[in-house]
């Protein structure tokens, strides 16, 4: 059934009354014409004129015709086939593959026509339009289940899906946990479950957990995660490699039948780059598979040790503090103290220079209590010029900063000042919970963490009225005995080049002597606050790549073959906006091949806000490296390169089980059953489900509204009349 409607913005006989001005007018504008004219040339004339200004007036009216049309959908029953490796494989009990092709050879769904619509998933998911069984190749390298529910819910309405027919073992890898995406599909959804849920005798490599970030010849822990079954008291050869170097190696025995265990290795990095380390047990007899016995991750090796330059107004105990919590092996620091002027001991006791070299050198800048009224201008202006360059700043008050002095550095500090008397207070850290989500703030990553920042001993602030800027968020405000007061303490700017945190307060020591160190002479158990913070605080503002314009990056760091490669690219101009309008370029290459099919050069799309992308498909298995760079009318505005892995996926293979618990908790939360595959009978399953009082029809009725005040052919009507009009009157010489 169809119909139609047109709906007016004002009452609609208002709409219909318009037409008699526009003939009023129509009329009056060719009572008298020069030439005379016929009668019957003077009425088409009138009606032309009439049918344009009405149209004219009508879309003032916004009129808004309304299409509406229903038909009657058979019932639909959805199959969701998981077509991963893991639902192919043998376990402790079962030979999945023979299972799941005797299940779909029983169950004949070509035989249902209509009734029914298969898809298939693995990384994605894929409607078959006509199925087969050879239409599950049990050769995906991921599950994701959540996705493949997702996609069924897209057409469910539409299509009238009244219930599903979920067939896997269950064990999903990447996307959401599919039980959210059952509920909200709200249909009865009868899980199949393929499997044992017994482990089987095998040895799977579980994760390798390493930072993100290294450093060239500093030592970084990297921790390796294996799980046996099956093999107490047999010794397991574990080697660390970096690419194909080996670069460690463990001997571990498992002590009973099931046992999850660490290794620990301690990987120096010879060179910077990106690096790929792969964590492998030497197979042994009678495991399931080996293709879980490797795993690899990518870490970036930056230079060298971090390098901060540490600028202070005078010698004080936050100097020392901080000096020493930052200082370890990976963290070299350059302290200077001010004598004054632009003369500087370093913490040594000796005169020192701080030169522009140093600060260039140095990877962040740490100021105490700087500057102050002695400072010299000449130094001030050359850390401002390195500040310039985006350099992250830590800004620590004291009592003796000159804040007057101290706007020599507006452009980059967080907060403006009104006014400041060197008179003490004492307050206290009053952290909300929304600040909390700081890297900079963190203490256990919990709530409770804002209670723990409350109950720190006080600390000095002189008389200071601050605003923060507008990018700038406040972290912390303080607190004067019981009694609340809106002042930032602690105050972080976050840009697309640079990072700053500050904190208008000192003695932050007493954070340490006051709170962890009078805790643990007591014997009770505390966080070192002071530590974590600034430790957190030098992190959070050196992460990253403050300063470079340009970043590209792979969307993960492993594909499956066969699946296409997501590159995605942001680009900032010189002064760190957005480029929209930049040649993107990137250049895969297969490492260690010579063949030219295995090197791509791929143009990158725009899609807004300095963002590009493009997917590159049919790499064949192997290491890949990446390089691009963005040009502006011939302007390099920056480069980047990584890495990224194709096939030799082991996610598959690492948890051999069959998650019965999440299939039950779908099939129950939804309505529908679970029945193990090796239990169910296919036709009866689905003569039951076709049988369902809800697999019924229902009415579609799909409704379209179209504004015709903004179409094309409602003002093309108006032009065509008016334009008849005019070709009329030139015809009859009255142009």
């Amino acid at each position: 059934m169809f119909s139609s409607t047109l709906i007016f913005g004002t009452l609609w006989w208002v709409a219909v009354l318009l037409a008699l001005p526009s003939a009023c007018i129509a009329w009056y504008s060719y009572r008298i014409t020069v030439p005379p004219i016929t009668d019957a040339r003077r009425r088409v004339l009138i009606t032309l004129r009439t049918i344009g200004l009405w149209i004219m007036l009508l879309i003032l009216s916004e009129p808004l015709l309304r299409l509406v049309s229903s038909r009657e959908e058979e019932p639909r029953l959805a199959i969701v086939l998981d077509n991963s490796l893991s639902a192919g494989m043998k376990d402790a009990t079962f030979d999945r593959t023979k299972l799941y092709r005797e299940f779909l050879r029983n169950a004949n769904l070509s035989a249902l026509g209509n009734k029914v619509v298969v898809y298939r998933f693995d990384a994605g998911t894929q409607e078959l339009t006509s199925f087969s069984n050879d239409s599950i190749t049990l050769t995906g390298q991921f599950s994701n289940i959540h996705q493949a529910l997702t996609e069924v819910g897209k057409t469910a309405d539409r299509t009238n899906v009244r219930s599903l027919l979920l067939v896997t073992d269950g064990a999903y890898n990447v996307g959401d946990n599919p039980l959210y995406a059952a509920e909200i599909l709200a249909r009865p959804i009868t899980t199949i479950g393929i499997g044992d849920t017994t482990l089987p005798k095998d040895i799977a490599l579980t994760s390798i957990i390493a930072n993100d970030i290294a450093y060239s010849n500093v030592p970084t822990p990297v921790v390796v995660n294996i799980r046996s079954v099956g093999f107490a008291q047999t010794s397991l050869r574990v080697l660390l490699k970096d690419d194909a170097t080996t670069i460690g190696e463990q001997i571990i025995t498992p002590r009973s039948a099931n046992e999850v265990q660490s290794v620990q290795f301690t990987y120096t990095p010879t060179s910077d780059g990106t690096r790929k380390l792969t964590a492998e047990i030497v197979p042994i007899a009678n495991e399931l598979t080996e293709k879980n016995n490797t795993i690899a991750r990518f870490i970036r090796v930056l230079k060298d040790k971090r390098s901060f330059v540490m600028i202070c107004g005078a010698p004080s105990a936050d100097v020392s503090f901080i000096r020493n919590l930052l200082g370890d092996n990976s963290t070299e620091i350059k302290a200077f103290v001010q004598k004054t002027g632009d003369v500087f001991y370093d913490f040594g006791g000796r005169e020192g220079t701080l030169t522009r070299e140093i600060l260039r050198a140095a990877e962040c800048i740490i100021m105490v209590g700087y500057p102050t009224a002695q400072s010299g201008s000449s130094t001030m202006d050359m850390i401002a010029e390195e500040l310039s360059h985006n350099k992250p700043l830590l800004f620590i008050a004291s009592r003796e900063t000159d804040y007057a002095k101290a706007r020599v550095f507006d452009n980059y500090l967080p907060f403006t000042v009104a006014s400041n008397s060197q008179q003490e207070v004492l307050v206290q850290a009053q952290v909300t919970a929304k600040a909390l989500s700081s890297p900079a703030m963190k203490i256990q990553g919990a709530d409770e963490d804002a209670i723990q920042w409350e109950a720190l001993p006080p600390i000095f602030r002189t008389e200071l009225f601050a605003r923060a800027k507008p990018e700038a968020e406040v972290l912390a405000t303080i607190r004067i005995g019981s009694t609340s007061v809106n002042e930032p303490l602690i105050l972080q700017r976050t840009g697309a080049s640079t990072r700053v945190l500050a904190v208008l307060g000192y003695g932050l020591f007493r954070w340490r002597l006051m709170g962890f160190a009078a805790d643990r002479s007591k014997g009770k158990e505390s966080a070192d606050i002071l530590s974590l913070f600034v430790n957190n605080a030098a992190r959070w503002i050196t992460a990253g790549d403050q300063g470079k314009r340009m970043r590209i990056a792979t969307t993960r760091d492993v594909y499956a073959q066969g699946e296409p490669v997501e590159i995605v690219a942001q680009v900032y101009d010189q002064s760190y906006t957005p480029a929209d309008n930049a040649d993107v370029r990137v250049t895969l290459s297969l490492l260690g091949s010579s063949n030219a099919n295995d090197k791509r050069d791929i143009l990158l799309t725009g899609i807004g806000n300095g963002r590009y992308t493009a997917q590159v498909q049919g790499l064949r298995a192997g290491e890949y490296s990446f390089s691009g760079n963005a040009l502006y009318r011939d302007a390099l505005l920056g480069e980047d390169a990584g890495r990224f892995t194709i096939g030799n996926v082991a996610l598959e293979y690492q948890d051999q089980r069959m998650n019965d618990r999440l299939l039950k908790d779908i099939a129950i939360k939804t309505g529908g059953k679970f029945i193990p595959i090796h239990e169910c009978n296919p036709q009866e399953v689905l003569r039951a489900m076709l049988a369902e009082p809800n697999f019924v029809s229902r009415p579609i009725t799909e409704q379209k509204e179209i504004p015709l005040w903004t179409t094309f052919w409602t003002v093309a009507l108006a032009i065509l009349a008016f334009s008849a009009e005019w070709w009329l009157r030139k015809q009859s010489g009255m142009m």
